[in-house]
């Protein structure tokens, strides 16, 4: 059973543009005996007031424009306002009716969907792991999620198996061109079709969602019958830069030969790719620092990103307590949370704090050579400014003012991280 509408946010229905005019959708009025009313009660008074036969589409599937339109349609063929003063009053009455149920009927009807996107290094792998290993009672609460390595092992799927699997439409969805005929994407396609005939709210979450490259509008379009809420995950600027550092230098590793595996901190932060600012355009730079950076967005460009295509977007802020916070408040799954309550959530792939720095920060000489020698005082600069700004315009776009730090504390945190600046 799909959980229903809540007043949170997170169920209930929010603003719709259509046109240049935006309707506030109606939400029910909680009734402990009293259950929202069905599509086919809609239809039926639709077909009273109307005199004419209405057909309603299936649950769930074509999103509040369609059904806005079909009471406009209605409207039209309701009687003339040429009637008596008595015969105008009584239509109001049932006009009022239809605008109230259909609206209510809408808003109960759509199941929903928690997109989490990442971005990358903001607790993704813990979130994923937590979510994959309650499946079960995340299913008792209504949640659904991709059965074990449903999204794997499919010709162009990538080797994602298990809480990572969702990482393979992810990279089908960063395609220049994507072929909607691959097997990943019809696996996919169908299993959300399966969804909404069921009326089943859905939980998918990769960080492979946070590059610059993926086709949101169609996955926008793919997930239009669906109430989605939008989660993007935040660490502050200098401590993501640094985690995502470190990840890219593990790959380069891995897979680069030994004379390129050298990319020291000092060569890869440099002042060109700050002041490009860390997203697409890092890619582009022109030298080999991109192998590192990808095209991924940070938190707020992230945000502004999917606000073109969804309404409701949330911000996780990276913490021990950030996947009671998904479960228990953004997605409000009952047992899931009690569950979780009972236990700690063990951080993954979250690195340990740096040891304090040196008496004279920035000055350390094993430091510098460690980092491949000494950072800009510039950088010291860029990093804090980046810092500063990202989390003021997360906190605008989010409407989470305890997210804007203090300018002191967060120099006192930047120089924790125990960095070289010369």
């Amino acid at each position: 059973m799909p959980a229903s509408p809540s007043s949170d946010g997170s169920g209930a229905c929010s603003p719709t543009t259509v046109g240049t005019a935006t309707v506030e959708h109606v939400q029910p009025m909680a009734a402990p005996s009293m259950a929202a009313p069905s599509m086919a009660l809609v239809a039926t008074v639709l077909r009273d007031q109307s005199r004419a036969p209405v057909t309603l589409p299936a649950s769930g599937v074509s999103g509040e424009e369609r059904h806005l339109q079909q009471l406009m349609e209605i409207k039209a063929a309701q009687p003339s306002a040429a009637t008596t003063n008595t015969s105008r009053a009584r239509a109001s009455v049932p006009s009022l009716t239809i605008v109230f149920l259909l609206l209510v009927a809408t808003c109960a009807a759509r199941p929903k969907c928690l997109l989490h996107v990442g971005p990358h290094k903001t607790g993704t792998t813990t979130l994923q792991w937590a979510l994959y290993t309650h499946a079960n009672l995340l299913r008792q609460d209504g949640w659904h999620q991709p059965s074990k390595d449903q999204f794997s092992r499919l010709k162009f799927s990538g080797k994602n198996l298990g809480h990572k699997q969702f990482a393979n439409v992810a990279f089908f969805l960063q395609q220049d061109r994507p072929n909607a005929s691959v097997s990943v994407w019809q696996r996919f396609q169908g299993w959300i079709s399966a969804r909404v005939r069921a009326n089943e709210s859905i939980v998918l979450s990769s960080e492979e969602l946070d590059r610059s490259s993926v086709n949101r509008s169609l996955l926008a379009s793919v997930l239009a019958p669906f109430k989605t809420t939008v989660v993007i995950g935040y660490r502050i600027f200098f401590d993501w830069i640094l985690s995502l550092y470190r990840q890219g230098l593990s790959w380069l590793k891995q897979h680069l030969p030994a004379a390129e595996k050298n990319m020291t901190l000092s060569r890869w932060l440099s002042l060109r790719n700050m002041s490009e600012g860390g997203n697409d355009t890092m890619s582009e730079s022109g030298d080999d620092s991109h192998v590192v950076f990808g095209n991924t967005y940070f938190t707020d460009d992230l945000m502004r990103a999917y606000a073109r295509h969804f309404d409701d977007i949330r911000v996780l802020p990276l913490s021990p307590e950030m996947v009671t916070t998904l479960v228990c408040s953004f997605i409000g799954a009952n047992r899931t949370c009690a569950s979780l309550l009972k236990t700690q959530t063990q951080m993954k792939n979250v690195k340990a704090s740096p040891p304090p720095p040196p008496a004279a920060p920035g000055l350390d000489a094993g430091v510098c050579a460690s980092q491949g020698g000494c950072l800009d005082r510039e950088i010291r600069a860029m990093l804090l400014t980046r810092a500063y700004h990202s989390a003021t315009a997360i906190a605008t776009l989010a409407h989470l003012p305890q997210l804007v730090p203090n300018r002191t504390e967060m120099n006192i945190r930047l120089d924790a991280l125990g960095l070289c600046f010369c």
